[in-house]
């Protein structure tokens, strides 16, 4: 009697644990597949983040770089400032040199009018 409960058992229970079996085997393959695409995936965001660092590392260097350029800029554009400020006074003064030479020369000319009109 207990040999043919057991053996009803298998016939009635055996296709719905096939089933289950199937389909753990399938919830498996579903559980691995996540696990594989997770991975894949955080490689993929470890290479990002690498790449991220590298991008940054460079930007930094270049911003660097372009504030020693800029900076080197300012000091010869003030160096060209002064330069600037130096000449413009230069001028001034040559403009002034001109303008009593001008009057000597003037003056020494009517002193000439002057001397050679005032003879005998």
């Amino acid at each position: 009697m207990k040999e043919s409960i057991k053996k009803a058992a298998r016939t009635l229970l055996g296709p719905a644990l096939r089933r289950l079996s199937q389909r753990f085997e399938a919830l498996q393959q579903s559980i691995n597949q996540v696990g594989a695409s997770q991975e894949l995936l955080q490689s993929r965001i470890d290479q990002l983040t690498t790449l991220n660092r590298k991008l940054l590392e460079q930007r930094d260097v270049e911003t660097e770089v372009m504030g020693r350029a800029l900076s080197t800029q300012r000091v010869r554009l003030e160096a060209l400032t002064i330069q600037q400020q130096q000449l413009l006074e230069e001028i001034e003064l040559l403009r002034e040199s001109v303008s009593m030479t001008e009057r000597n020369a003037a003056d020494a000319d009517r002193v000439i009018v002057d001397e050679s009109t005032s003879l005998p």
